[in-house]
């Protein structure tokens, strides 16, 4: 892992090549985690390789939950979308854009939705628990 203090990321490296995760999307996602877990994430640190490492660990906490009782933590599941996976929906963001797609959900420890092309996807872009949604209409 790789620390762009300019561009405010973490750079990770993968199978097939880099991820990148903001510091503000990290600061975040770990708050979130953690109020899920009943965990303390120090939010005052400074962003680098320890801060990182305390996220990987409220990752590897949620995990371990997982493993032994089989609950998920859905902090990362858009509250907007609940109760809406595997329908078809139109999206209306506040920038104005709106999106129809099938909502699809992964299957990890910490789940989030998916944009689905239609019923034959697979998978598709994540939707962010961040997104400014302003409403949701469910289609047929």
């Amino acid at each position: 892992m790789k620390i762009n203090h300019q561009d405010r990321l973490y750079i990770i490296e993968c199978s097939e090549g880099y991820s990148c995760l903001g510091f503000d999307v990290l600061d975040r996602r770990a708050v979130r985690l953690s109020q899920e877990l009943d965990c303390i994430f120090h939010t005052s640190l400074p962003h680098g390789e320890f801060k990182y490492n305390e996220y990987c660990l409220l990752q590897n906490l949620a995990a371990e939950r997982f493993k032994e009782t089989g609950k998920r933590c859905n902090c990362e599941l858009h509250p907007m979308l609940r109760g809406l996976h595997g329908e078809r929906v139109e999206v209306f963001f506040k920038n104005g854009t709106k999106e129809r797609f099938r909502v699809g959900r992964t299957i990890g420890c910490i789940p989030i939705y998916l944009r689905l092309k239609n019923s034959l996807s697979t998978g598709g872009p994540a939707i962010d628990r961040d997104e400014e949604i302003t409403s949701v209409r469910k289609i047929s």
